[in-house]
Order: C-alpha cells, then sequence, then structure tokens
C-alpha cells in the first residue's frame, strides 16, 4: 500500500463547499496534520488542469487494458490522514490475495478537496479513481452523476458479505439511495450520553430522559465541590465543546431532531421530505433555549475553544463533569491514560423530548401514540420521543463507476473484505488500555455487539454492556436520525452551526439579557429559516442543477414518487357500467320478443335465428365495458394485471 498526496484537480465544480465543519471534528476526533503533508498546486491554470487529467485518463484506460497482465494496482481516494486508518485492512487483503496479485494505492487529500474531486470524478467520469474511502454524507451529490457503482446485485448474492448483520440505520438509511446500495459502511457512529456516575450518586440523581431533565441535572450539581483523594473537586454540571465549524450542527440536530422527527427517518429532522419546508418554527426556538442551558451550567469561556476533545477532558481524564454527548470514542478512551474516570464512566441514550412539532401550525405539542410511534413510555412522565442520531456516519467504502470491469469486481471484494466481520471486528474492539491502536471505528454490526469479545480486550462488563445497549437499540431504530445527503445539505449545516455558536457565545458572555432571550430565540429562527430556503432555491435555480433538492432529498430518504398523471377513468366507468347494462338489458328483451313472435310473417322473414345471434353479439360487446372500467382507482395493481 502506498500513500500519495495529491493535489486536487479542481474545475467549474470545485464550488462545492468544502466541508470545513467535517474537517475540523475530523482533526479533533483523529489528531490533527501539517498542511505540508498535503501537497497543493495553486500554480496551474484549469486548462492545464484539465488537460492534465485527460492524460491521466488515457494512461489509465491503457493500463486497464492490459489488467490481465502482471500486478494489478487499485486506487482508492480518501481524506489524509484520516482515512488513512484502512491501511490495515488494506494490507490484510492484499496478502489474502497472494504477493503481488493486487496492490491498493492510498491517495491522500487534504480533506476540504476530498468531496470536491469526488464530485469532479462523478461529473467527468474521468475513471482516475477505483474506490473512495468516505465519510457518507457526499453520497447525494455523487448518486445524481451515477458516479458510484450499484453493489446491491453482489451484495444480494453474496454468502459472505451477510448483509443482514448490519445495523438497520446503516443498512437502510446510511448505505442505500433511492434503494441501491452504493456504499458498505466501514465505521459506526452514533452520538451517546455520557455521566459520571460517582456525581450523580453524590446528588441522588438519575441519567436524564429528556433534555429537561438534562438541565436539571447540570444545575444540581454545577459549581459544586466534593471530596475526591482528599482534595476539593469543583463540578461542572455539563460540558459539550463548541468550535466553530466542528461539530456544533450536531450538536444542534441532537437536540432539535428529538422534536422534529418522531414517525421514522423517512420523514426528515431538518426538512419535511412532502416539501422541503424547514423544520424550525417552535422546534428550533426550544433547542436554542436548551442549549442556552447547556452554556450556562458549563465550563465557561473554555467551551468554546475545545470542540469535542474538551468533552473528552472534562469528563473523561478531569472527571470533573456531570454530563457530556460524545461518539463512541469516550467509551474506547476511558480505561487507557490519560484518562481517570475509570468504572464511573456510565452510558445511556441521549435524551429525549416529550413534545414534538406540528408541521402544520409550527408549534409544539404533546406526544400522543399516533404522532410518537417510536417514544418510549415512562410511568412517572409519559411518552418521551427518542431519536437516535447517527452523527457523521462514520467511513463508508464506495466503487467508482467508471472504472473497468475487472477493477470494479475487485474494488467490490475490497470493499466487502474491509467491511466483514472478521476484519472489522479486529478494528471496531480494540485494547482497552491501548489508545494507540484506536483507530476510532463503532460497531455498525449485529455481530460486534460481543460483550465477551469486550471483556477479553479488557474492557468492563457493566460499562460496556450500557454502550453496547445504547448502540443495538439506536442503531436499529426505526426512528434513527441521520445527516441530510442531498446537495447544498454542507451549507445547511454551517449555517445552523454559525447561528447556534454565535448566540451561545453571547449568552455565555451576558451579552443577552433574560428579557430578551425569547425574542432573541425568534428573530434567530426565522432568520436560518429564510437561509435554508434561500440556499435550496439558489440552487435549484442553477443551470448546472441536474436533480431538484427536493427530489435529491426524496430520493436519499426512499419517499419519492414520479408525479404522473394515471388517467383514471373516475365517474366516466359508472357511466360505462351503466350503458353497458342498458344494453345487456335491451338485447335480452329483444331476443325474447324475437323468440316469442318468431312465428310472425315479418320476424320469420328476417330469420329468428340470426337476429337472436345479433341480440347475443350485443350482450358480449356491451359485458367488454365492465372489465375496461377496472383500474388503479378500484383495484390493485395485482388485480389490474
Amino acid at each position: 500500500m502506498r500513500l500519495t498526496p495529491l493535489a486536487t484537480l479542481w474545475t467549474t465544480v470545485a464550488a462545492a463547499a468544502p466541508s470545513l465543519h467535517i474537517e475540523n471534528l475530523l482533526k479533533a476526533r483523529y489528531g490533527s496534520y501539517e498542511e505540508t503533508d498535503i501537497k497543493k498546486d495553486s500554480t496551474s491554470s484549469l486548462y492545464q488542469k484539465i488537460h492534465q487529467r485527460k492524460m491521466e485518463q488515457t494512461e489509465l484506460s491503457e493500463g486497464n487494458e492490459n489488467d490481465e497482465e502482471g500486478t494489478i494496482t487499485l486506487k482508492f481516494l480518501t481524506a489524509a490522514p484520516f482515512g488513512t486508518w484502512i491501511d490495515n485492512s488494506i494490507q490484510n487483503f492484499m496478502k489474502s490475495k497472494g504477493e503481488g496479485v493486487i496492490d491498493v494505492e492510498l491517495i491522500g487529500l487534504s480533506f476540504p478537496d476530498l468531496f470536491a474531486e469526488i464530485k469532479n470524478e462523478a461529473t467527468f467520469g474521468g475513471g482516475l479513481y477505483d474506490g473512495f474511502v468516505t465519510p457518507p454524507s457526499i453520497s447525494g451529490s455523487i448518486h445524481e452523476f451515477n458516479g458510484w457503482a450499484d453493489l446491491t446485485p453482489t451484495i444480494k448474492s453474496s454468502d459472505t458479505i451477510d448483509w443482514p448483520d448490519m445495523f438497520l440505520a446503516y443498512r437502510k438509511m446510511i448505505a442505500q439511495y433511492e434503494e441501491k446500495i452504493i456504499m458498505m459502511p466501514l465505521d459506526g457512529d452514533m452520538l451517546v450520553m455520557y455521566y459520571n456516575q460517582e456525581i450523580l450518586d453524590s446528588f441522588d440523581l438519575k441519567p436524564p430522559r429528556t433534555w429537561d431533565e438534562y438541565l436539571d441535572a447540570a444545575k444540581a450539581v454545577h459549581s459544586k465541590v466534593i471530596q475526591r483523594d482528599g482534595k476539593d473537586v469543583e463540578l461542572v454540571g455539563s460540558c459539550i465543546g463548541r468550535t466553530k465549524f466542528c461539530a456544533g450542527s450536531y450538536w444542534a440536530t441532537n437536540v432539535l431532531s428529538t422534536m422534529t422527527q418522531s414517525a421514522g427517518f423517512d420523514e426528515g429532522h431538518l426538512f419535511d421530505t412532502a416539501d422541503m419546508l424547514p423544520l424550525t418554527g417552535e422546534a428550533m426556538e426550544e433547542m436554542l433555549r436548551l442549549m442556552e442551558g447547556q452554556v450556562e451550567y458549563g465550563a465557561g469561556e473554555s467551551e468554546f475553544g475545545g470542540c469535542i476533545g474538551l468533552n473528552e477532558r472534562m469528563m473523561g481524564a478531569e472527571a470533573n463533569c456531570a454530563l457530556t454527548i460524545h461518539w463512541g470514542d469516550l467509551f474506547k478512551k476511558h480505561l487507557a491514560p490519560p484518562m481517570t474516570i475509570g468504572t464511573n464512566l456510565g452510558i445511556a441514550p441521549t435524551p429525549g423530548s416529550k413534545k414534538v412539532l406540528d408541521r402544520k401550525t409550527m408549534k409544539l405539542v404533546d406526544c400522543d401514540e399516533d404522532r410518537c410511534p417510536n417514544a418510549i413510555r415512562y410511568d412517572d412522565i409519559g411518552l418521551v420521543n427518542q431519536a437516535p442520531y447517527a452523527a457523521f456516519g462514520g467511513w463508508s467504502c464506495a466503487v467508482s463507476n467508471y472504472t473497468s470491469s475487472r477493477r470494479k469486481a475487485i474494488a467490490t471484494e475490497f470493499c466487502a473484505f474491509a467491511s466483514g466481520k472478521e476484519e472489522s471486528t479486529r478494528h471496531v474492539i480494540p485494547n482497552a488500555t491501548n489508545s494507540a491502536i484506536m483507530t476510532g471505528q463503532d460497531p455498525f454490526r449485529q455481530s460486534h455487539i460481543d460483550l465477551g469479545m469486550y471483556d477479553s480486550m479488557g474492557y468492563n462488563p457493566s460499562t460496556t454492556k450500557e454502550f453496547l445497549g445504547v448502540v443495538q437499540k439506536g442503531l436499529s431504530s426505526e426512528n434513527a436520525v441521520i445527516d441530510n445527503k442531498f446537495p447544498t445539505a454542507d451549507q445547511i449545516n454551517e449555517v445552523l452551526d454559525v447561528a447556534v455558536f454565535d448566540h451561545l457565545q453571547k449568552i455565555q458572555k451576558g451579552e443577552i439579557p433574560d428579557s430578551e432571550r425569547e425574542s432573541e430565540r425568534e428573530k434567530i429562527t426565522l432568520q436560518m429559516t429564510q437561509e435554508f430556503k434561500n440556499i435550496i432555491s439558489k440552487y435549484d435555480e442553477q443551470d448546472s442543477t441536474a436533480v431538484p433538492a427536493l427530489e435529491a432529498y426524496q430520493r436519499n430518504r426512499g419517499v419519492y414518487k414520479i408525479d404522473v398523471d394515471p388517467n383514471l377513468l373516475g365517474g366516466l366507468r359508472w357511466f360505462g357500467w351503466s350503458f353497458g347494462i342498458i344494453l345487456i338489458v335491451v338485447a335480452i328483451s329483444f331476443a325474447v320478443w324475437t323468440t316469442v313472435a318468431r312465428k310472425d310473417r315479418i320476424v320469420r322473414g328476417s330469420q329468428p335465428l340470426f337476429l337472436v345471434l345479433i341480440c347475443v353479439g350485443v350482450i358480449f360487446m356491451a359485458t367488454s365495458l365492465f372489465p375496461l372500467g377496472i383500474d388503479d382507482g378500484v383495484a390493485s395493481q395485482e388485480q389490474c394485471n
């Protein structure tokens, strides 16, 4: 395997929004890198780059013709260094194929350039890469160009991939686009709530079930002092790092979605899948209120400079924080230095909401069994809507649709290998006390939920059971929330990130009096709603737009239906059937009259048998009106067939 820095070949479509918030989040989760590690070409003209691309395409084409001879080198594109953890799987795959048979070249781009280059490849169909190791959020922009191969036939015919073993959220909601499987998961991501059991026990508190309970618990312990090892420890109620263009949109969505999505993934959490209506209103205002409370009982000014590193440090290393939200990273690291929380780490689902958004009025209403079919009923507080959030969506493996058939088959084989039970388990369940071998991969298969394997790697059984239970239940939920994957989704997330960050920072600095907070929330909600609409409208009006945002959104959520006029008969069928009945009655009447009057001279001269046959023919003709009146309006398609 070779890791090759590559300058992005910018084209006119490079205006695709760079995913700055994703890059910063990955730096926080997987470590930083030096800009000099990534070679960037800023001097070549657009025409030179297009010429270079064409030359590379020619070389690739010539190479494809000789695929049968010698070592086959596959080119996979990813983000450097964040996606390079796949190196271990690459080495194992090449060994499994035999020495000198397959070589995999992993091409690393700086993250802001990765999505632009993937879209360039799909737009121009260059065939420069055989596959991609990438976050799945780009898939919506790729599918409209048919840039990635449909893996459905391979997966359905395979005896080794074991697709049903994948969690529902990844099998149905993330890997698929318009009912086609275009990615194989390599990593599972879901936000969970962490709490310090020692702190909650000291104040006789239970893990929060709703966001209001989260604030109540944070308030109860904030700024209090407990004794630990003979020293005073000042407590922080909630520790959630807030750096602009990092995880802010995920924190906001985590709260908002519990009020906006209750009937399942296909209804959407930020936009209505029926008409692209932004789901804001009172839900957005309540989200801002709840996050204001997190800041009030949070880490103060330092909270606005730590991204997710603050969550890990204060909960795991300093162990002075009662509550936080994070991915599975904290669970994996909690027993390894410099973490000190040890077995005091508690894990529970992220809180839910007792109220959900009425999409017609944009008002919050109480949960009931119709509005919240996925809610949990508690004896003391009633129904609570749960919306487990697979934030970021992990990493996935995709295959280019523009490479040769043989390369496509081998690239698919590699994706299946890396995503398979045996290979993925090696990385999902690392040694609990060795942070150096932890890749950040979290469970995405049912087979990863194996308490015995975690126990053998040094994890505490009680904490592990909590973590695996939360992940299994969340990623198997029909109401799981995934990131939007339609074009311009990154711009939407950045608007949400910046608006919430700026508001919360003003709250922390005391720049918004309590008396003005409600009106400020309303103002911000209206501004965000309008910005969301403007972004969608601007995209739809562009000449280069192949698929409107609403259609792309609906296709991703599996609810798209082609708007066609089936020309159903409607009321005309009753006219036809009535006319048929009249014809039958008249024909029978004439046949009877002819039979009765058959000895009459005139009737006999007209040949009664011939007249009766005409009546019978009319009856048969009239009966044909009845099946002709049946369509989808009164019968199923199977019945019509």
